[in-house]
């Protein structure tokens, strides 16, 4: 069962590097019509069992409803990895398998292509979309979910891909899917 994490800041504080060109409320209503352009694609991919929403924005709850996901509140203050980290563990305590983490702000994300990235996904292990310089990793499937520790940040794709190197029972086949087209 493959469930489709999406880790979302609270909306007010998003799209910060756009504060010079937009205010507030432009780059608060721009991150919100960009999740909700991932989640009608997450909706759209058949391969997609459950959706889970990690926020506290009450932006997120509405979100949720309308696009039948479950909200999970993150932990205050947490960050990003830990937050993933929250999602694995509640993903593996309600039966899910496997997990796609997945960012509310991939402005070309669609359900085609996140199709094709759960065919292709071999578990046990991960198998990673990364950003157009394979420094990020914008779409990362994990099986089981908690199957490495989460460093989301600078160079993301490069130590998500160690770590699942050096999990030992995991097989030795590419974990970074550098030659995909990003979604």
């Amino acid at each position: 069962m493959i469930w489709a994490v999406l880790p979302l800041k609270d909306f007010m504080n998003a799209k910060q590097r756009l504060s010079g060109v937009l205010a507030p409320h432009e780059r608060r209503g721009l991150f919100q019509c960009m999740v909700e352009d991932v989640l009608e694609a997450l909706s759209q991919c058949a391969m997609i069992e459950r959706v889970l929403i990690v926020s506290d924005d009450p932006a997120a709850e509405m979100l949720a409803v309308r696009y039948k996901a479950i909200t999970l509140a993150e932990d205050e203050n947490s960050g990003l990895n830990a937050a993933v980290s929250q999602a694995a563990n509640y993903v593996m305590a309600k039966g899910g398998d496997t997990m796609l983490v997945i960012h509310g702000d991939l402005p070309l994300a669609n359900s085609a292509e996140l199709t094709v990235l759960c065919e292709q996904h071999q578990g046990p292990g991960i198998s990673i979309a990364p950003d157009t310089k394979n420094e990020g990793s914008n779409v990362m499937l994990c099986s089981p979910p908690d199957v490495i520790d989460f460093h989301y940040g600078v160079g993301s794709c490069q130590l998500h891909s160690q770590a699942a190197k050096q999990r030992p029972c995991l097989p030795r086949h590419p974990a970074c899917m550098a030659d995909r087209k990003p979604p």
